[in-house]
């Protein structure tokens, strides 16, 4: 046995000690896997570990939810991150923590901190636009998928780092590495470190299998998940993507995800603007992941000088093998293509009246069912018809689809957003407090209204109205239409409201 596999085993063994962040991290984890668990359960967990304590209140406090009081306390800090952030920064804050505790320097803990959460995004990107359920499971498997490939760079920092950062070495290289140098993968590793520190399943069994399906990603048996295999194949350590793993990403994009992404460069698009908005998030609004373009760019631009005459012999030998399995996906695409045009508007992606309709009913049984409070929330674009006017309705267009993807960009897990019809957009809200619901609605209004719109050289400043009504537990008698119609009456009142006032450019939520 190598003395680089002695000190990985030492680790994974050590790692029973665990801080007192990790520990609350795994707590926090099996805790969110209960349906009912809301915002002050978790707070009660993260109040016991003083760093993770003043990791949430800095975040709370810090120019990225820019609010005019100072949060002070951990429950209200929860109630404003949400479940599923809160859940993720307990996770990333405890891996930063593992990560020093393995004496990796500040530029591999960022970079490894960086993959996680590049999976992480990815996963989320990748689930919710393919399969019909969205699991937050899958958003804390990335950030913990590949946490053995940092362990073994503790042990091994030159060569194993060193093949880390090979843009040739592909991801078949460096597990073969890793069972001649440690005695075996980093998928192992992982699994058994995550067994050691107490994550309950699926995760461990999900680290351990997540690169299952590799050699052959167009021909996959029922127990791959091609979602994992995925999220596998985006870059291990931040610095660096191999293009053998980008070719094999792409190649797996063409046959699993081709109704939804024209490739891995198209994909890579969709996952940067949510990694961006997240390194935003956990670095306090500081964050920047702008280099992942550059990654990307270079993985095509070696995948197109060395890699073309491989992908084409590939096309060729597993062509027979394609063309059934296209065909199977292009009767499941036409299905779900049909059921998106059904439920989602095409101008914006989100959910339509028909599909809010769907979604809405199982949000108000679990409310019922875990007698939790619901929000509603209806924003109304003010002034919306000059831009029309003004700048012709390819410029409407961009302003819609513009406050789309802002209102988006700070949803939390546990919330629908839907086009309303025209420029209205109702919003829907689960297990808030009064107070959090509205420091909620006022996150969204500052996301659509504290930026300008850029079109064509043009700065456009939008602004406004909503109207907001708090519902405290849903009765077996609830009439949803009658609410809706009451944030619509609350909606157009405080628009009327907001008129006569010049001075005020953003509108606040009607109490």
């Amino acid at each position: 046995m190598t003395e680089s596999a002695k000190l990985l085993r030492q680790r994974i063994e050590s790692a029973q000690h665990l801080p007192t962040s990790m520990s609350v991290a795994v707590q926090v984890v099996d805790r969110c896997r209960e349906p009912d668990t809301g915002c002050a359960d978790l707070a009660e967990l993260v109040a016991t570990d003083p760093s993770l304590c003043s990791r949430f209140l800095s975040l709370a406090n810090s120019a990225w939810f820019g609010l005019s009081r100072k949060i002070t306390r951990i429950n209200q800090a929860v109630s404003l991150l949400g479940v599923s952030n809160a859940k993720s920064l307990c996770v990333a804050h405890s891996l930063t923590g593992l990560y020093h505790g393995w004496n990796l320097g500040e530029d591999d803990t960022q970079a490894f901190w960086q993959a996680s959460l590049l999976k992480a995004c990815a996963g989320e990107v990748l689930t919710k636009g393919f399969a019909e359920d969205w699991s937050e499971d899958t958003f804390t498997l990335g950030l913990l998928q590949d946490i053995g490939v940092a362990l073994m760079v503790s042990c091994d920092r030159v060569e194993y780092a060193a093949l880390l950062q090979n843009e040739t070495v592909g991801l078949a290289d460096r597990l073969e590495h890793e069972q001649n140098v440690f005695g075996m993968d980093h998928t192992e590793v992982g699994a058994q470190l995550a067994e050691t520190i107490g994550l309950p399943q699926p995760f461990p069994e999900a680290i351990r299998q997540h690169h299952r399906g590799m050699d052959a990603p167009t021909d996959m048996n029922r127990r791959t998940d091609p979602i994992g295999l995925a999220m596998g194949f985006f870059p291990h350590d931040y610095r660096c993507w191999s293009q053998k793993d980008f070719q094999a990403l792409d190649i797996l994009i063409g046959a699993k995800f081709s109704s939804h992404w024209a490739g891995a460069k198209q994909l890579s698009d969709d996952v940067q603007l949510r990694f961006n908005a997240m390194m935003e998030l956990f670095s306090d609004g500081n964050g920047s992941g702008s280099s992942l373009q550059e990654l990307t760019n270079r993985a095509c631009l070696i995948l197109s000088q060395t890699s073309t005459n491989l992908i084409l012999e590939n096309q060729k030998l597993s062509a027979d093998n394609q063309y059934l399995t296209r065909h199977m996906l292009d009767t499941e695409s036409k299905h779900r293509d049909a059921e998106e045009r059904a439920t989602h508007d095409a101008l914006t992606g989100l959910l339509n009246r028909d599909g809010f309709a769907r979604e809405s009913a199982a949000m108000l049984h679990a409310a019922r069912s875990g007698n939790r409070s619901l929000v509603l929330a209806l924003f109304d674009l003010d002034h919306f018809k000059t831009f029309n006017d003004n700048h012709g309705h390819a410029c409407g267009d961009e302003v819609l689809q513009t406050v789309a993807r802002r209102l988006q960009s700070v949803v939390r897990g546990r919330e629908l957003i839907c086009r309303w019809g025209g420029d209205e957009f109702l919003i829907m809200l689960e297990g808030l407090s009064r107070k959090d619901s509205h420091l909620a609605v006022e996150r969204m209004v500052t996301a659509v209204s504290d930026n300008p719109i850029s079109w064509r050289g043009i700065q456009l400043n939008v602004s406004i109205s909503v109207g907001i009504e708090w519902i405290e537990s849903v009765a077996p008698a609830f009439n949803l239409d009658e609410y809706i119609e009451r944030v619509d009456i609350a909606m157009y009142r405080n628009k009327r409201d907001s008129a006569t006032d010049k001075a005020t450019h953003t509108s606040r939520p009607a109490r």
